[in-house]
């Protein structure tokens, strides 16, 4: 298994881009695209109000399908565990900016315990950078003392039950998952043409919300990886 951490300023952030699960190494290595048979989300905090933080977005889209007709919006349930195949295209999508009751949301913060669970040993592929993906975890130092942490064992107390919801009140269907918006063959005038101008998004807050082609997710996810 294939571990990460997740923490960000609720209402601060534009969520996460849409992208896949893969193992790295073996796209520079073996020119071969490996997602986890298995990829979850354990949510550990989510603020005050679950929609600060940005639901999780899946769709039924994977790097070599078609344009995905379905999408599931996981809205944070506090101790809430998501699982959902590895291979599926996902993200976050934008929190709110404040609280229901009109506070801020700056003080509070999304954080969330990713796991990938894999069916071959990928850490062995290739070299590893320390804290990188797959790699193994550090040892103890004196500027490094947190993995001292994992070695402490917690018992599990019985007084512990999960929070019961209703799993509809956290997960959303929706259908169709893309909607169209002006396109080539319906630019007729000039005024339609600056109008697509404006949806330009720039390069460094494009989250894949907005695409030309379904393609671009996979040239994206390969031009990222051998560039490295």
């Amino acid at each position: 298994a294939e571990w990460w951490v997740h923490t960000r300023k609720c209402g601060r952030n534009l969520g996460h881009q849409l992208h896949f699960d893969t193992e790295e190494n073996s796209l520079q290595i073996k020119r071969k695209i490996l997602h986890p048979v298995v990829s979850s989300v354990l949510y550990l905090s989510i603020g005050n109000d679950g929609n600060l933080g940005g639901p999780t977005i899946l769709l039924n889209q994977r790097v070599d399908g078609k344009m995905a007709e379905k999408a599931w919006v996981v809205n944070p349930v506090k101790g809430g565990f998501l699982t959902f195949p590895g291979d599926l295209l996902h993200g976050v999508l934008p929190g709110k900016p404040w609280t229901e009751s009109g506070e801020e949301s700056s003080d509070h913060h999304r954080l969330t315990l990713m796991v990938g669970f894999w069916d071959s040993p990928v850490g062995k592929l290739g070299k590893r950078v320390t804290l990188g993906p797959c790699a193994p975890i550090p040892k103890q130092t004196r500027s490094c003392t947190w993995p001292a942490l994992l070695q402490n064992h917690v018992k599990p107390t019985p007084k512990l039950r999960p929070n019961p919801f209703e799993l509809s009140d956290c997960v959303q269907t929706v259908s169709p998952a893309w909607e169209k918006f002006l396109d080539d063959d319906d630019v007729e005038n000039e005024s339609q043409v600056d109008d697509r101008r404006k949806y330009q998004i720039p390069a460094d807050v494009d989250l894949g919300f907005f695409v030309n082609e379904m393609e671009e997710f996979r040239a994206h996810l390969v031009e990222r990886i051998l560039e490295r």
